[in-house]
């Protein structure tokens, strides 16, 4: 069981203290247990706080005390917070009368310091009732239908006395917030929920109450079970209706939908959902948050719907214990949109030169009109459907460009050259305020231009003499219209020393032009050869002018050589002519020998080097090793090496060069020797010839009369006659010898000199 709080004001009436005390039976004893809370009683949103604060109960005598930091927050009127001390004591269970009493003391701030006390009865042999219940019946989005009561009323039973109530809100000790009163045990009755300060939900409560059954601080004894706590459904919409509908883009419509609903206690939070369909509820769009319905009424807007559509819209609300029903609206979009009203626009040319050249402002030339657009108001565009209009959008050669809108004036844009030619679009968009557009375009004739280009050069004769040569020639655009060369050119050219600021005049010269490309005959023309000059050719059309700057530099040959015998390697002489002698060599630049630098030592008819290869009035030549010299004076290896440096050997001495012939053995390798001054010739190395025979005679020859035995015959027995016989005759017979075996000269004519081959 349990008593109300007992409140009592503390030192001033912002903040207030009260006891909630509850009692408890065990066998024949009663438990009192007591709570002290504290609660702010105006709407001050800032909080009281202090860090200590001491606090004391009492019940029947026996003090429980406490102390630290006590906080009343602000903005929460009437919400009482704590507990911030809790005593306990155990009676008999025979009746008597109990007196409970709380202090707090010692707050920095009186608002805390206060106290208060209370007393209650306990009846002998009381028995608190039993069995209580809250049953719910139904309930809506706005209140509950619920039968309270007790199985047994206790001891004493005083039915009499009971009292069931059902509170409005989720119970909070001490927080008196009760609706009905009086209703009989297993009364039926209906709570609504009428104000929002109830929060999200119910909680049906029942209370059984002897004897005064006031709650106030009287103390009157109670017995309190509490019963389910719920929710209630969320309320369905009232009303969902077209409040208007546009065009929100090109056959594409906003709509804005009104709404309403039924006023509640406001307790969950409601959110408005909805979703669409396109085709007769074949489908539908997923569901669409629109926002907190924290208001009874209000729309949302349908983006981007179809024109000439009917339309399905769906809508409910939704709260954390569950959803509306739904609410259904049917409508139809707006009719397709039709482009606007757009027929023609005028263009011309507003470069006066280009306009001048070609005759006429409807035809344009590369990159040097400048094309102007304009809207005449009678020609304006106008929007369909109470559509207002946007602007135009013109694309020209690659460029787009936007202009602005007039009801009132003529609008006009001027475009960048053109960058494109032969035969080009013009066209002109005007696109009203959903994006939808219509084109008018033209064909406008563009000829082809583009600046002259110049390839010029300047050259002296040799290189370096004052007489020079003057080049020129290039390309250009003639602008041909209607077979005629609209475009004219004009070659010019001027110059002047480098280091001088004055120009001479432009000089013309006449120009020959086929087929885009130009140029004029070579210009012969004398520049002194001991200055730079600087050289500017220009080349001007009806439009612009191009120019080159040359430079011709210093006469500065390659190689010169002049009459008196000197010579100079890229430069001109310089050097005083040495007296006596017939010609000297300068060079702008580094001497060198084989594997040898030259020094800068030039006296006196000598050019000294690391290694000597110019000496004592000697043709310069240089030598390697394995190179071979003739001389006719150089008869030392010494006198050799004074010349050329190096070392030297004597070779083929006594011997006549032959070339290496590799396709014969006896000349197929360098520094091979062979052959004799004198040779005495074999029988082999003579000719064929023929001695004549003396003495001869025959062996095994005989006469028919003879013996036949062989005998050689006398010489001087000559056998004339057919009875001589001859068989196996040699010839046996003396030569006569002649000459004396010695050999004979093998030597060319020639003519001696000193051979030397370098080895080092």
């Amino acid at each position: 069981m349990s008593v109300d709080y007992a409140i009592a004001n503390t030192a001033n009436s912002y903040i207030q203290g009260g006891l909630e005390i509850i009692t408890s039976k065990s066998g024949g004893n009663v438990t009192v247990t007591a709570k002290l809370y504290m609660r702010r009683t105006n709407n001050y949103s800032g909080s009281t706080y202090d860090s200590n604060v001491s606090r004391s109960i009492t019940i029947d005598g026996t003090t429980t005390s406490g102390s630290g930091a006590v906080t009343v927050a602000g903005g929460q009127q009437n919400v009482w917070q704590g507990p911030i001390l809790t005593a306990s004591k155990t009676f008999s269970g025979s009746a008597r009368n109990i007196t409970i009493s709380w202090a707090t003391s010692g707050a920095a701030s009186t608002n805390l310091n206060g106290s208060g006390s209370t007393g209650f009865s306990v009846p002998d042999g009381y028995v608190a009732p039993s069995g209580g219940y809250v049953n719910v019946i139904s309930k809506t989005y706005n209140s509950v239908t619920a039968k309270v009561g007790v199985a047994s009323f206790g001891t004493p039973n005083t039915n009499k006395n009971l009292e069931l109530k059902i509170l409005e809100k989720a119970y909070t000790a001490g927080v008196p917030a009760r609706q009905n009163s009086g209703l009989a045990n297993g009364a039926t009755t209906t709570v609504t929920n009428s104000s929002t300060m109830f929060g999200d939900s119910f909680t049906i409560i029942g209370n059984k109450t002897y004897h005064t059954g006031v709650y106030a601080s009287n103390g009157a004894l109670d017995s309190r079970f509490q019963g389910p706590t719920f929710t209630t459904p969320c309320p369905p919409l009232s009303t969902l209706r077209l409040s208007s509908q546009v065009y929100s883009t090109y056959n594409t419509v906003k709509a804005t939908i009104g709404w309403s609903r039924q006023s509640d206690g406001g307790a969950l939070t409601r959110t408005l959902k909805y979703r669409y369909s396109i085709d007769n509820g074949s489908s539908y769009s997923n569901w669409i948050d629109a926002g907190t319905a924290s208001a009874t009424s209000g729309s949302f807007t349908i983006p981007n719907l179809p024109s000439s559509k009917s339309i399905i819209v769906q809508a409910k609300l939704t709260t954390s214990a569950g959803d509306s029903s739904t609410k259904s609206l049917t409508f139809s979009t707006l009719s397709t949109h039709a482009a606007p009203n757009f027929k023609d626009f005028a263009f011309r040319d507003d470069n006066a030169k280009v306009t001048a050249l070609t005759g006429s402002d409807q035809v344009f030339i590369e990159c040097q009109s400048i094309p102007i657009v304009t809207i005449p108001i009678e020609e304006k565009a106008t929007g369909n459907q109470n559509t207002a209009m946007s602007g135009y959008n013109i694309a020209f050669s690659g460029q787009n460009y936007f202009m602005d809108y007039s009801d009132t004036e003529d609008v006009s844009k001027t475009l960048s050259a053109p960058t494109q030619t032969s035969t080009l679009v013009l066209a002109v968009l005007a696109v009203d305020a959903l994006q939808s557009a219509t084109q008018v375009a033209k064909d406008v004739m563009v000829y082809p231009w583009s600046e002259p280009t110049i390839a010029a050069n300047i050259t002296r004769e040799n290189g370096f003499e004052a007489s020079s040569t003057l080049a020129i020639k290039g390309t250009y655009a003639p602008v041909v219209i209607d077979g005629v060369a609209k475009n004219s050119l004009v070659i010019k050219y001027r110059y002047k020393k480098s280091s001088s600021s004055e120009w001479s005049s432009w000089e013309v010269r006449p120009v020959v032009i086929k087929e885009g490309a130009w140029e004029t005959s070579n210009l012969a023309k004398t520049f002194d050869n001991s200055s730079q000059w600087d050289i500017e050719v220009s080349a001007t059309d009806e439009f612009t002018t191009t120019t080159v700057s040359l430079v011709l530099s210093m006469g500065i040959p390659k190689f010169f050589i002049g009459d008196d015998g000197r010579v100079s390697v890229g430069k001109r002489p310089e050097k005083s002519l040495l007296k006596g002698n017939n010609g000297q060599l300068e060079v702008a630049g580094k001497i060198y020998g084989t594997a040898a630098e030259l020094t800068d030592d030039v006296t006196a008819n000598n050019l000294s080097a690391k290694t000597a290869i110019y000496a004592k009035n000697q043709p310069l030549m240089p030598t390697h090793v394995g190179q071979v010299i003739m001389s006719t004076t150089l008869d030392t290896a010494a006198k050799v090496a004074e010349i050329y440096g190096g070392t030297w050997v004597t070779w083929g001495a006594g011997r006549v060069p032959v070339g290496v012939n590799t396709g014969e053995s006896e000349f197929n390798t360098v520094n091979k020797t062979g052959g004799v001054k004198s040779v005495t010739l074999s029988v082999a190395q003579m000719p064929l010839h023929s001695h004549g025979i003396k003495n001869l005679r025959f062996k095994n020859a005989w006469t028919a009369t003879g013996t036949g035995s062989g005998n050689w015959l006398a010489p001087s027995a000559y056998v004339w006659g057919s009875n001589t016989q001859f068989n196996d005759i040699p010839i046996v017979g003396e030569t006569h010898n002649t000459g004396s075996g010695n050999a004979h000269s093998n030597i060319q004519p020639y003519t001696t000199c000193y051979f030397w081959r370098r080895t080092v």
